[in-house]
């Protein structure tokens, strides 16, 4: 979604898809302002290119944070992960009580298989930053790949390795 010059945004792209007009702009957004959300939205009447907004969840874009002082794992619940096209998108379960978690990436390595394809390996951070495991809440997330095109390219694939209460775990996704 983008925010026009008054904070509006009267447009969405959904992941493989074309874009949208809403029927009923959303207003007071930051002024040309780029947003990413998991929206649930249905077509307005029998028009294809207009949607009404029922639901609109933040999504959190993740950063790479492989420079950061304390390069945090802290465990989570994954709920589900998917391939949007441009994005790797985590739906997640975390426990919290209101405070402000750090979240982002950490690239580890980068590998070459026989077929000389490379793998990059990812590391979900995710920085607990002392909030109490209290209540469940759950967490939208992208991965933008294109940020990792400079390591690797279409064909290559992508390992992100999370650290869930029950273990780690990786997924797998082609560039």
């Amino acid at each position: 979604m983008y925010a026009d010059a008054d904070g509006n945004i009267c447009q969405m792209r959904p992941d493989r898809k074309p874009t949208y007009y809403l029927a009923s702009p959303l207003r007071g957004y930051h002024p040309h302002t780029e947003y990413r959300a998991a929206c649930t939205y249905a077509f307005s009447g029998n028009d294809s290119t207009t949607v009404r907004i029922y639901g609109l969840e933040r999504v959190v874009v993740l950063q790479d944070s492989t420079q950061q002082s304390y390069p945090g794992t802290d465990p989570l619940q994954v709920v589900s992960l998917w391939d949007g096209g441009d994005f790797i998108n985590l739906h997640l379960s975390v426990k919290t009580q209101s405070g402000t978690q750090h979240w982002g990436y950490r690239m580890d390595s980068i590998r070459i298989t026989a077929q000389q394809k490379r793998i990059a390996y990812l590391t979900l951070y995710h920085n607990q930053n002392n909030d109490p495991l209290s209540y469940s809440e759950k967490v939208y997330a992208s991965l933008p790949k294109n940020s990792l095109k400079a390591v690797i390219e279409p064909g290559d694939s992508i390992c992100l390795q999370i650290n869930t209460f029950a273990g780690k775990n990786s997924w797998k996704f082609v560039y």
